[in-house]
């Protein structure tokens, strides 16, 4: 794959870089302001562009990105540390093919590579809403996500957090999630704590609040209405069963 970086932090880019070959592909370029990223796409052709959101200029990187949806096929992922609403909002109208948050890691880089690539293979498109055709996590993305639910199952999990950790948006990272696993990324965490709670009432002897607790239930209440709908009785009854 061919890839270019819009990057105005010069050791950013070069570890980039870097990370980008490591993971077995070319970097066609390294620019660093909005001008200079439009040359490149049209000169290079690249099949994917790394852009930082907050690069120097008048142009910011979410004007780049959305200038090269109209000029080119790239696929695009954002590099950000950003947290301001607003250009979240922008960022989001440009419909990027992923995300990677910074400081990046070299499982974060490859992990939106991958899932660019695994997109690219599976229906080769021109338009966004092309590109979202494919179906599924590519399977070393949705090990992980599995792997980080199972460990964390117990705590809030928010679709954002999750998709951070994929490097997708998070309306995206839903619909390939249930693509992959066939429940929403709601359904799968909840899912795994009533099978962990209906483990805890059978094996154990923990009141019925504990239990709720230990799967990540404040509410008894709440649990016990959950239990009862998806296994026909109540937590109580199938502790004594």
């Amino acid at each position: 794959m061919r890839v270019l970086i819009v990057e105005d932090e010069l050791i950013t880019a070069r570890d980039l870089s870097e990370t980008v070959h490591e993971c077995g592909h070319d970097v066609v370029g390294i620019v660093s302001t909005h001008d200079a990223a439009m040359a490149a796409v049209d000169s290079l052709r690249p099949d994917l562009v790394f852009v930082d959101i907050s690069i120097k200029g008048d142009k910011d990187g979410v004007t780049v990105a959305r200038n090269i949806r109209e000029e080119s096929p790239a696929r695009i992922v954002f590099l950000t540390a950003l947290n301001d609403r607003g250009v979240l909002q922008r960022v989001k109208a440009v419909r990027p093919d992923g995300f990677v948050v910074k400081p990046f890691s070299f499982e974060s880089i490859l992990s939106a590579i991958e899932l660019v690539d695994g997109v690219q293979e599976a229906a080769p498109a021109h338009t966004p809403s092309d590109r979202r055709k494919a179906k599924g996590l590519p399977t070393p993305v949705r090990d992980e996500i599995v792997r980080y639910i199972e460990r964390n199952f117990n705590r809030d999990l928010p679709v954002p957090e999750l998709a951070e950790k994929a490097g997708l948006s998070p309306d995206y990272f839903s619909q390939r999630f249930r693509e992959s696993l066939g429940q929403t990324p709601h359904q799968f965490i909840t899912a795994m704590r009533l099978d962990e709670a209906k483990h805890l009432l059978r094996h154990t002897r923990f009141p019925i609040g504990d239990v709720a607790q230990m799967v990540g239930y404040n509410s008894q209440a709440h649990f016990t209405t959950l239990f009862r709908k998806t296994f026909n009785v109540t937590p109580t009854q199938y502790q004594n069963g």
